[in-house]
């Protein structure tokens, strides 16, 4: 995200009932090289009406990637302060909006008009955007979608079993599997479906025992807890194979280097307690498991 750097004051003297056939973004009717923009785009608004201080700080807090008609509050980040929430979402700026293009919203070489479909139209005709030249549409996708096109969780499942285990990417792989679960319902289902956890388990007890470090221990407690807390439909089961086939498996943790095995069974001892008296779920696979570490 860049930086605000300076506020300048221009004058643009423009007759109302003078008409524009033409706009060029980004470069000059000639569209000599000197004087053509090169680098990357995101969405690009023009508004009816003059943009306040506020209204410009704001827009700014929401980072480049935003792409949107300043409609729905929810869209916003939930650090962005609530006195921003209001200057963006007060409907002021989204029905200012004169054209709104962005990478997303395009056919081929036309960059669609994305403004709100209420809004005043200055326009005689529908105003897309033609793209000139090299100009490209770049879209990007979430690492969510880009494992479903490939087949899902399972998939990657079967990538770990077939390649050799690496000392140094075997934290990296773990806690990228849980950062899927904590953010995708559809990584959820996969992972209840083929039993992931197990097929973890069994990997990991067929490394070397130096595989588990502290690194992959806490991915597995920090998805613990989101679980718990969490509630909908595959979180309970998920929980269930999570403490089955991990954290209350003897033979995956018995033989790991001393200081992984005195964090986990300081966090069942401690923690885990303490979250299980709000909840009843697994306390008999909790109790069993106790016994086995007494």
């Amino acid at each position: 995200m860049g930086s605000w750097l300076q506020l300048p004051e221009m004058s643009w003297l423009v007759n109302n009932s003078e008409p524009f056939d033409k706009c060029y973004i980004g470069a000059a009717p000639e569209l000599e090289e000197e004087h053509v923009f090169c680098g990357q785009m995101s969405a690009m608004y023009l508004f009816s009406e003059a943009l306040s201080t506020h209204q410009i700080c704001a827009i700014h807090r929401l980072g480049p990637g935003y792409q949107s008609q300043f409609r729905f509050d929810g869209e916003a980040s939930s650090s962005l302060p609530e006195n921003l929430k209001r200057v963006l979402y007060d409907g002021k700026l989204s029905s200012a909006i004169v054209f709104m293009y962005n990478p997303v919203a395009t056919d081929s070489q036309l960059c669609l008009q994305a403004a709100p479909k209420g809004n005043i139209s200055f326009f005689v005709h529908t105003p897309h955007a033609l793209m000139l030249q090299d100009v490209k549409a770049i879209t990007t996708y979430s690492i969510h979608s880009t494992l479903n096109s490939i087949g899902g969780i399972q998939v990657r499942i079967k990538f770990k079993y077939v390649g050799s285990f690496n000392y140094k990417i075997v934290a990296t792989i773990i806690g990228f599997v849980c950062d899927l679960v904590e953010n995708s319902p559809t990584v959820q289902q996969h992972m209840i479906q083929n039993k992931a956890f197990l097929v973890i388990s069994y990997l990991l007890q067929k490394a070397s025992r130096d595989h588990i470090t502290e690194e992959v221990l806490l991915s597995f407690l920090n998805l613990t807890k989101y679980l718990v807390t969490v509630n909908n439909s595959n979180s309970e089961l998920l929980l269930k194979q999570l403490l089955d086939h991990i954290l209350f498996n003897p033979a995956l943790w018995i033989y790991t280097p001393t200081v992984v095995q005195t964090k986990l069974f300081t966090y069942l001892a401690t923690d885990f307690w303490q979250i299980l008296k709000s909840t009843v779920m697994y306390v008999a696979s909790a109790l069993s498991c106790r016994q086995c570490i007494l």
